[in-house]
């Protein structure tokens, strides 16, 4: 990933059909806006990006990883509620 060194980066992997029934909908608008200057939400689609997605370990979608100063800083496998996006974000963000 090119992650920017300076700020946190937020990587849903997901594919095309989840992203069309609006799974985890509040990774693609509300987080990007609450957090716009601070951190990246860059979706991934796995069907698009497989050798990009099995670099990471990804076996299960969906996966967000979280990266922080290009490196990776955390992972959750599986739909989360938004606030624990949120406090991993603010985490990342100290």
């Amino acid at each position: 990933m090119n992650a920017s060194q300076n700020l946190t980066n937020l990587a849903p992997f997901t594919e095309e059909l989840m992203r069309k029934a609006g799974e985890m909908g509040f990774l693609g608008v509300s987080i990007p806006e609450e957090y716009e200057g601070k951190a990246i939400v860059a979706k991934v689609d796995v069907d698009a990006n497989q050798k990009f997605a099995a670099e990471y370990g990804v076996r299960n979608i969906p996966t967000v990883i979280l990266f922080k100063n290009g490196e990776q800083f955390s992972k959750q496998v599986g739909v989360a509620p938004k606030s624990q996006y949120v406090e991993k974000l603010e985490e990342a963000l100290k």
